[in-house]
């Protein structure tokens, strides 16, 4: 089936636990009421702060469940260029995610699942006017791969 943007269910909510994983996020903390989920796989992903002028514009935070491990993944916003067409392209710098002491072999797997999770978020079931594209660099030694 693969990776569908919905609305968050109370259910999944209280199953999940993501209340508590709201609760350790500190600045820009969002009340998220939407995420990517692929059921099949029992992963998700889901923004859980935007960075406030203040203290760190242009971050954003993530939670990323995939394969029993939950995630968290820090991005810094580097540009957007908007085509004549409408679509934007935002490039963005992977600053951090944590854990990440899976084998090079895992790594390489669950960047592919993340990357199909932020296509399905940007395409926000098709329900989006604009296309987004997302170009991600790594920051050094966020990989082992």
């Amino acid at each position: 089936m693969g990776y569908v943007y919905e609305k968050i269910s109370p259910e999944d909510a209280e199953a999940y636990g993501l209340e508590a994983i709201s609760d350790q996020v500190i600045v820009g903390r969002l009340m998220i009421e939407n995420w990517v989920v692929d059921r099949e796989r029992d992963s998700y992903l889901r923004k859980v702060s935007e960075g406030r002028p203040d203290v760190d514009e242009g971050i954003t935070r993530w939670t990323f469940y995939w394969n029993g491990t939950l995630t968290w993944i820090c991005l810094k916003f580097l540009s957007t260029e908007v085509e004549p067409n409408g679509d934007w392209i935002s490039k963005l710098r992977v600053e951090e995610i944590s854990p990440l002491d899976w084998s090079p072999a895992a790594q390489k797997s669950m960047l592919e699942s993340l990357f199909g999770a932020f296509r399905a978020h940007d395409a926000r079931g098709g329900d989006s006017r604009i296309r987004i594209t997302r170009e991600f660099e790594f920051a050094p030694g966020v990989l082992s791969v």
